[in-house]
Order: C-alpha cells, then structure tokens, then sequence
C-alpha cells in the first residue's frame, strides 16, 4: 500500500520527521522512545578497561504492519505474521485501518493473537498516521505538507479515512 511509500519519503526527507512520526504513532505502546539511525559516540568506555576510538550503535526495532481497507483483522494471518520477529529490542505488529479498534475489540484480538513476549501490538489508523506526520512537521516545511496532502487526499478518495467529520446535517423549512 501506498503508507510505505509515504513513510518512505519521510524518511528520505529526514530521518528525524519519521522519527518522531513513528513515536508519535507509537507512543502509548513503547517504554522508550524509537531511535531511527546511528548514534555516534567517542572514547566511550565499555567495560573491563577497554575504551574504543569510536562506537557507532544502532537500537532494533522492527515493526510489521498489516493493512486492511475495511474493520476486522484475520487472527491466523497475524498469528504467522509473528515469525517476522527475532531478537529486535522493539517489536510491534502495526494495524493499520481507517476504523479506530476500542479497547475491547483490541484486547480480543491481543488475546486470540496470543503474541510471544515483548512483542506489542498496536492498532492505528491512517487518519492518526496523518495526524502525525503534520504534528512531527515542526519545520513547517512546505514538501512535507504537500506530501501529507497527497497522501490524505488519496485515503480519503480510497475510504480510508472517516467522512463523518465533514458532514453537515442541514434541515429544511419552507
């Protein structure tokens, strides 16, 4: 689907913006923060007297996303879905919708999924990916929010996004 692309061209755009995207995204599932990219350090002791010229670390995380164009997930898919997983730091099963799950209906799913340990899972939809995507865009830039509007402009036109808030209920006398 086309939220690769869009996530993609975060990135490509600034590594950071994606960052703080996908935090905002993930923020009420992950303990820390998800760090995208290297960090750097320099003569920084690591243990037993040694200390390297330079370190250049990296955390893992690794997020699988599953992506319906309608409410309802289908539990065995999401079960093999699990293999994905290794030995990453943060690991989150992403589903991604147009509908909110409540905490029921996430709970349930959780449950039937019945994930190893240290692996979350998360329901978003594309309306709150948009949303934030424009909260991460702090620089105002102008790119990002031409690329935030093409991407909402094609949710809404796949249904992807919820109509509900742009209806008026107009009643007529006369």
């Amino acid at each position: 689907m086309l939220y690769l692309l869009f996530l993609g061209r975060l990135y490509e755009i600034a590594p950071s913006l994606f960052e703080r995207t996908l935090n905002d995204v993930l923020e009420d599932l992950v303990s820390e923060p998800v760090s995208v990219g290297i960090t750097m350090e320099q003569q920084r002791g690591v243990g037993q007297g040694s200390i390297p010229d330079g370190i250049i670390s990296q955390r893992s995380f690794k997020l699988v996303v599953e992506t319906k164009n309608h409410k309802g997930f289908d539990i065995p898919q999401l079960q093999r879905h699990l293999v994905a997983f290794g030995q990453e730091e943060v690991r989150v099963l992403l589903l991604l919708n147009p509908e909110d799950l409540n905490a029921t209906e996430l709970q349930t799913l959780k449950t039937a999924v019945s994930p190893p340990p240290g692996v979350l899972i998360a329901s978003v939809t594309f309306a709150d990916f948009i949303a934030a995507a424009r909260t991460a865009n702090d620089r105002d830039d102008y790119e990002v929010e031409d690329l935030i509007a093409d991407y909402e402009e094609y949710c809404f036109s796949d249904g992807l996004l919820p109509t509900t808030p742009f209806r008026m209920q107009v009643i007529t006398s006369g």
